[in-house]
């Protein structure tokens, strides 16, 4: 049996991915409690083509990037053409 070209339609269908919404933390040291601080700035959504949105301020501003990943990169969740 022949193995199949990487890029064969068969290869890239399937290469699945998964868009996560996660938070973004920033780490700040703060002199006077003497410690590190975690403040919560916004969220980005992650997929795992690679691709990464700019950081939003709600989540739902970071899922419309979601959607406009999907409309760029196909049939979410089958494939992405995104790279």
């Amino acid at each position: 049996m022949r193995p199949l070209p990487t890029s064969s339609p068969a290869m890239i269908a399937s290469v699945a991915h998964h868009v996560k919404v996660v938070p973004v933390r920033l780490r700040e040291r703060d002199a006077g409690l003497a410690c590190d601080r975690l403040r919560g700035i916004g969220f980005r959504c992650v997929c795992e083509c690679g691709e990464r949105s700019p950081v939003r301020d709600t989540v739902k501003a970071a899922r419309a990037w979601k959607a406009e990943h999907a409309a760029l990169s196909g049939a979410h969740g089958t494939r992405c053409d995104a790279k």
